[in-house]
């Protein structure tokens, strides 16, 4: 379980579970194979941590937005189902065009 935000720049993971995070630089590192807070010398740059807090509180104003605030942290509290929602009560269609897919849909 993890909570995320990407930029046009840059994107920060965090792991709450482990209490760890993972930032890139989608400019420099696009292939996503330099962690710029592993190494100490790197995650003190001013730079660096700048945008860390930038984007540690864009993580956290998006969780209290959209009221995920990781209330479905724990596999206790997941609803029934799981915690996308209870999909049994859809069947598959089958093959569609992307027109037939909306008509369909519409319909119900």
């Amino acid at each position: 379980m993890h909570f995320g935000v990407r930029t046009a720049t840059h994107k920060l993971i965090y792991y709450e579970q482990k209490n760890a995070y993972e930032m890139f630089d989608l400019v420099k590192d696009p292939t996503e194979q330099n962690n710029q807070l592993y190494s100490a010398s790197e995650s003190t740059q001013p730079a660096v941590t700048a945008k860390f807090n930038e984007l540690k509180a864009a993580i956290a104003r998006l969780q209290k937005e959209y009221k995920d605030e990781g209330r479905y942290t724990d596999k206790a509290t997941w609803p029934p189902g799981g915690v996308d929602g209870p999909f049994d009560e859809y069947q598959p269609m089958g093959r569609k065009t992307v027109s037939e897919a909306i008509a369909a849909s519409v319909a119900q």
